[in-house]
């Protein structure tokens, strides 16, 4: 779980950057400060198992050197690319897989956009992130940034005490498109 990739992310900047021109596309850089929830099914057990990854976030704070982005809202899903159990909250898990990965942005002000992300999600622990714009003004524009995750509950996955699959998760960071 910890290196899903969290497409909702990166395209999450897609969006921020839609409010500018295509023709100022591989200039316009706007960053933004990016946080939300992360729900896992049928969620991080001892036993690994493929997870449906649902990722919702709000952008704020945007700054930019040509759009008039100052917010957002974010939704990404995706499948990882193979099973994941416990393990994968403390030792590098596994990322999405590359097909089914979508995120639908929406900025204020500006217009809806769709992109792809990736980013290895390490509980407690910066990782980077990176997609590229598919749609809207800044279609083949980069996204970057980094994010921390934290899981509830990941401290007692896969004890028998507990028993409970880890299906929730926050995560805080910046982003950007440019």
């Amino acid at each position: 779980m910890r290196a899903m990739r969290l497409a909702v992310l990166a395209g999450t900047m897609a969006a921020l950057a839609l409010a500018g021109t295509a023709a100022s596309a591989s200039a316009a850089s706007t960053s933004c400060n990016a946080g939300g929830s992360i729900k896992l099914s049928p969620g991080i057990t001892s036993e690994p198992q493929v997870q449906n990854v649902t990722v919702k976030g709000t952008l704020a704070g945007c700054e930019s050197n040509e759009s008039r982005v100052k917010s957002g809202k974010f939704v990404a899903h995706f499948e990882t690319a193979e099973a994941i159990g416990c393990e994968a909250l403390s030792d590098g898990g596994v990322g999405a897989g590359s097909e089914g990965d979508s995120v639908a942005l929406k900025t204020k002000p500006g217009k809806n956009s769709q992109g792809t992300f990736s980013v290895n999600v390490t509980e407690g622990s910066d990782e980077l992130l990176s997609g590229l714009v598919e749609t809207g003004p800044f279609a083949g524009g980069s996204i970057s940034g980094s994010i921390t995750e934290t899981f509830t509950g990941s401290h007692h996955c896969g004890e028998r005490k507990n028993g409970k699959p880890v299906k929730k998760g926050t995560f805080v960071g910046t982003l950007a498109v440019s």
